[in-house]
């Protein structure tokens, strides 16, 4: 028996691919093929795991796109972090960009999910099921994020694969499940159950006019941020106060701690113009306005 279980160690050791560099995954999720960009680093050495961060498009855009616009590739390999770019389920009209599954809630036009759509939660989870089997990824320390419509999409995985990831960054577009109650200004409790604590890290400017930070916009969009980092904060069991940092002129980090299991929760809220940062950005991309915040 022994022998047994030394082979099949011995033949997963041989056939993951470890080798650093860009490559194609292939992931069967829901009955058919798709093929996802990842990139191990350099420094990736053999018999050893490294941590992945999966970066997730916003609406009508790409994994290559977020790419260009945030550096999230050259950045994590320089770390030793391996990167994940996956694209969404439902293909733009022109056909150059997606849009993300995201359970329950409609598109950014308020047009219904076509039926028969990918479950992106499924595919999300199938695609780092495949990266800790096949390309030696720490299954322990599986990050994501994501901006706008994936930092939703991002706000959804912590929800559902709380088994899977370690923690989760939406930038300008944290949430805790499908908006509900009158003028859906509360996220729906069942809509957000996950199975364990997960540390949240959230960036969000107040001069966001396409996700408002106070909120507005029915399911898709509805309550506040500070509410939904206030419903993060409990599901993460956070018994102190939230405490507030001034970090620079115009960006606040609010931090929740004292949370379950060695998890926190933690916004930095950008108080400026959307020409200094604080609008629908990625604080310090390539295509967005300067701002103090990288």
């Amino acid at each position: 028996a022994l022998a047994g279980i030394a082979f099949l160690i011995g033949s997963h050791a041989w056939a993951a691919d470890c080798t650093p560099g860009a490559k194609e995954l292939q992931v069967l999720s829901g009955g058919r093929a798709h093929r996802i960009a990842l990139v191990l680093p350099a420094s990736m050495m053999t018999g050893k795991t490294v941590p992945l961060v999966i970066g997730l498009h916003p609406s009508v855009g790409t994994g290559q796109s977020l790419d260009a616009d945030t550096g999230l590739l050259a950045a994590a390999t320089a770390r030793g972090f391996a990167v994940m770019l996956p694209d969404g389920a439902i293909r733009t009209d022109d056909g150059t960009g997606f849009f993300w599954n995201i359970p329950g809630v409609p598109l950014v036009s308020g047009a219904e999910v076509p039926p028969g759509t990918r479950d992106d939660v499924r595919f999300l989870a199938d695609a780092i099921d495949t990266a800790v089997k096949e390309n030696c990824i720490d299954a322990r320390r599986v990050q994501v994020t994501g901006f706008s419509g994936g930092a939703r999409m991002t706000s959804m995985v912590g929800c559902r694969l709380a088994d899977r990831v370690a923690a989760v960054a939406p930038v300008a577009g944290l949430r805790a499940g499908r908006a509900a109650g009158p003028q859906f200004s509360d996220p729906d409790p069942e809509d957000c159950r996950p199975s364990r604590p997960v540390r949240v890290l959230a960036i969000h400017g107040t001069d966001d006019q396409l996700n408002p930070f106070p909120g507005g916009g029915g399911v898709r969009w509805g309550y506040s941020v500070e509410r939904a980092a206030a419903r993060w904060a409990s599901l993460d069991r956070c018994n102190a106060p939230p405490r507030e940092q001034k970090v620079s002129p115009h960006v606040t980090r609010v931090d929740y701690s004292t949370c379950g299991t060695g998890s926190e929760v933690v916004l930095y809220r950008i108080d400026a113009p959307e020409a200094q940062g604080g609008g629908h950005v990625w604080p310090g991309g390539r295509r967005s306005p300067p701002s103090e915040l990288n």
